[in-house]
């Protein structure tokens, strides 16, 4: 599944919204996320999770698929493991990547990971952003509570009025004025037909982020008691449901339940007996 994280504007939080996604969801199903950062002019992703001034990403991506040397095995010189369930690829400086490129990057994501994010340019304009959006399997808009940015996004249907979008308020606050119902009001009017998720406002995200240590803040709050936390577990159960893709702790407790149905016959013949 390739879900793609882009914004009308800069400063929406796309980025940080985009990584806690992706190691939440990467918990949720067991196995290990991937995000692209195909923002070249902010590279937020490497800032935020890499560690080290060794880069890889499109770059290398790019060298490979040209020269007509890329194979799933040396896809991985490409990307950078930051944690057991994130790897990364930075953002290209050197080379254009094309619509072919992307869309041949696109299918060797889909055959190596089963959850891709793209971080785009917040841009209604850029063509890149466009295209990922474009051929996505889910888009995630992220947006304030500003009416200016969201009629900014509603200005742009043919990037965002699409069936596979999902709209995220993100640093929401229930004392501001514009609110979620007053958000979907105009979506509704401007013809929009997309599922909308809060992501409220927490100082410890901005203090993670100003450390350089933004994946802590999933990792310490597993338990779901802030209010982030259960509202990002509502976001990533809808997009796992929406794909078809089951938990790795739903999947624990169906086996459990097969487990639990398979001995109860005989546990209603021994007390039968007995």
């Amino acid at each position: 599944m390739i879900i793609s994280v882009t914004a009308p504007r800069k400063g929406m939080g796309q980025t940080i919204t985009a990584i806690n996604l992706s190691l939440f969801l990467s918990k949720m199903i067991g196995e290990a996320s991937i995000i692209i950062d195909m923002n070249r002019y902010c590279r937020d992703i490497e800032y935020y999770l890499s560690n080290t001034d060794i880069t890889k990403g499109l770059d290398d991506y790019y060298s490979l698929s040209e020269s007509g040397l890329l194979t799933a095995e040396n896809f991985k010189t490409c990307v950078k493991k930051v944690c057991d369930n994130i790897d990364i690829m930075a953002s290209n400086e050197c080379f254009e990547l094309g619509s072919s490129e992307i869309e041949n990057l696109l299918t060797q994501i889909g055959s190596i990971y089963k959850i891709g994010i793209i971080d785009t340019a917040s841009s209604n304009t850029n063509a890149i952003t466009r295209t990922v959006a474009g051929k996505s399997h889910i888009m995630l808009a992220v947006v304030n509570q500003s009416r200016n940015i969201v009629q900014q996004m509603l200005k742009a249907p043919e990037i965002y009025n699409v069936k596979h979008m999902i709209l995220v308020v993100n640093r929401y606050r229930k004392d501001v004025g514009y609110d979620i119902r007053d958000i979907k009001y105009d979506m509704q009017n401007a013809g929009f037909d997309a599922e909308v998720f809060p992501l409220n406002y927490d100082i410890d995200i901005i203090n993670e982020c100003n450390d350089h240590s933004i994946l802590n803040y999933v990792l310490n709050n597993e338990s779901g008691q802030k209010e982030y936390m259960a509202q990002l577990k509502a976001l990533a159960e809808y997009i796992l449901e929406a794909a078809g893709i089951r938990s790795a702790v739903r999947k624990e407790n169906e086996y459990r339940n097969i487990g639990i149905l398979k001995v109860l016959p005989i546990l209603n013949a021994y007390f039968q007996k007995s």
